[in-house]
């Protein structure tokens, strides 16, 4: 969720930027302001990234989820292993 925000955040403020600096360049017929524009966007996105990866490290590095996050996540029979699916049937013979 972090990272769609982050995107989009960049996205809207690189749009303001852009819409400034053009504005400016046709009022004042400076195209000085353009190219203001086009550094604070590049670095807009650089400052963003670098955001983006300390919040997200932990994806990036591999750790795992915290063990709350994990109880909440549904699990596909297909990883529980045959132990523990097989655990609560007993062959004939056992039961006895």
């Amino acid at each position: 969720m972090i990272i769609v925000l982050g995107e989009d955040t960049a996205a809207l403020l690189g749009l303001s930027f852009a819409l400034a600096a053009v504005a400016l360049s046709m009022i004042t017929e400076n195209p000085v302001f353009d190219a203001i524009g086009s550094i604070g966007i590049g670095a807009l996105l650089v400052v963003i990234s670098f955001i983006l990866a300390v919040k997200i490290k932990s994806l990036l590095i591999g750790q795992s989820t915290d063990d709350e996050t994990t109880a909440g996540m549904p699990v596909p029979a297909s990883f529980i292993p045959r132990k523990i699916l097989n655990a609560g049937h007993r062959s004939s013979e056992q039961q006895l």
